[in-house]
């Protein structure tokens, strides 16, 4: 996953271990980007979803049938011209079909936005947990060098085991910072290492800028009332940056400390788990 020309000896670290972390963040990525994918084809079949959609409401057992019955509100434009009740009913099924594909593609472009979203947060949190148990006399200037410490907490612990157990409190209290801000940190800590592949004008490539709107964008899906409102376009490119994000941290971790993918590790990731009793897949 990465090289570098730091010695993996100089972190107290075991490099295997971390190797293993970074590798099991890895398979993360690429399932979340399948699940992504997955969902990203449903608009694709948007038609027969508005067909089957369609036959639903013009059946004889609809619920607009339903209701023309049991409201009878639509009245002729012409008193004198009998109205169409199957003209009537097949143009709101038409509608409502249509409408149906269109909810669907913002439903599901909502829902990748804050599944990618749900995978950077938990890359980045790790990443920084990572860092910070490879090399955390790097991470000690973050901390409140200003708390009381008794001397017989001194005494006790000693000043290594203090110092740790405080990073420990920082790792604790990551959850709780925003997405951006623990990229920030990150990569205070760490040099970022941009994917060669993606050229900048790419939409999928790593900037500050575009986590905060994609961070924004997360908020407002959640909290906004009503249907979200984002395209497939849009739901399918911010998904693409912040899987991206996500192996950014990661890239920028292997390369900074030279890990190396765990492949046995991850050959037993991808091989498909079997339940007691099954046979196994040839």
């Amino acid at each position: 996953m990465g090289a570098s020309s730091q010695s993996p000896s100089d972190h107290p670290l075991k490099i295997a271990t971390a190797s293993r972390r970074c590798t099991e963040l890895l398979h993360r990525i690429q399932i979340s980007q399948a699940i992504v994918g997955s969902a990203l084809e449903v608009p694709s079949v948007s038609s027969a979803l508005e067909e089957m959609t369609r036959r639903r409401h013009v059946a004889s057992e609809s619920g607009i049938r339903a209701l023309l019955a049991e409201y009878n509100f639509i009245v002729p434009i012409e008193p004198g011209k009998p109205l169409d009740t199957e003209k009537v009913v097949s143009l709101l099924a038409e509608g409502l079909a249509k409408q149906t594909a269109v909810n669907a593609a913002m439903v599901i472009s909502a829902a990748v936005v804050i599944l990618s979203h749900s995978t950077a947060d938990d890359v980045f949190t790790e990443a920084c947990k990572l860092a910070i148990d490879l090399d955390p006399t790097k991470w000690i200037p973050l901390l409140d060098l200003e708390i009381k410490v008794s001397l017989r907490s001194l005494k006790d612990k000693g000043i290594d085991a203090v110092f740790e157990e405080e990073l420990k409190h920082f790792k604790d209290r990551l959850g709780g910072k925003s997405l951006p801000n623990r990229a920030r940190i990150l990569f205070r800590q760490v040099p970022i290492r941009q994917n060669p592949m993606i050229p900048s004008e790419d939409s999928a490539h790593f900037r500050m800028s575009k986590l905060v709107e994609a961070d924004d964008l997360r908020v407002d899906l959640i909290h906004r009332n009503g249907l979200p409102k984002i395209d497939t376009a849009s739901g399918t490119k911010f998904a693409g940056f912040l899987h991206e994000a996500a192996q950014t941290a990661l890239r920028s971790i292997a390369y900074s400390y030279s890990l190396l993918l765990d492949k046995e590790y991850w050959m037993s990731l991808n091989t498909p788990k079997t339940s007691p009793g099954s046979p196994n897949p040839s």
